[in-house]
């Protein structure tokens, strides 16, 4: 039964997140400039997502990610 409610809800949610998201991500600030600078962001990238701008979504490849999810 726990099982069946888990599955319902979920279904839910993903479906009420691909219906709100482009209109959510529409009324987020534009940043024009990064607070971090050059090297700090690809010291961010190195350690948190390699592969950031070739991918969709998440990447756990090498274990890289993994501290945001925890």
């Amino acid at each position: 039964m726990a099982l069946l409610f888990l599955t319902v809800y979920l279904g839910i949610a993903a479906v009420w997140a691909a219906v709100s998201f482009d209109d959510a991500v529409a009324h987020m600030p534009v940043v024009e400039h990064s607070p971090l600078s050059a090297p700090q962001t690809a010291i961010l990238l190195k350690v948190e997502d390699p592969t950031f701008y070739s991918h969709h979504g998440l990447s756990l490849a090498d274990g890289q990610g993994a501290a945001t999810i925890s």
